[in-house]
């Protein structure tokens, strides 16, 4: 079953990404998801699937990586977590 990435800015859907690779970089330019904000790093943070669990992990980013509002280094997702990177918010969806 995959993962889907709903991301958010200002409240309003942007775009729901399948996650398709078991790597994928998240931040401002360069990485596998680009997301248009300034208070995110280059490479902000890496989502990692190992047998169909999806880990967060921050890349020692400047204002770091929040889910469901609690500032994380590492973490496992669940279903319905809510990743937020700057002003971005992203819900995890296990379709």
């Amino acid at each position: 079953m995959p993962w889907v990435l709903d991301i958010h800015k200002g409240g309003k859907l942007q775009e729901s990404l399948v996650v398709m690779n078991n790597i994928m970089t998240l931040g401002r330019e360069g990485c596998d998801i680009n997301l248009d904000d300034v208070k995110l790093s280059r490479h902000h943070c890496t989502l990692y699937i190992h047998e169909d669990v999806l880990t967060v992990v921050d890349n020692a980013s400047t204002n770091g990586t929040f889910i469901n509002g609690r500032k994380v280094q590492r973490r496992e997702l669940n279903n319905s977590d809510e990743i937020i990177l700057g002003v971005m918010s992203i819900i995890i969806r296990k379709v």
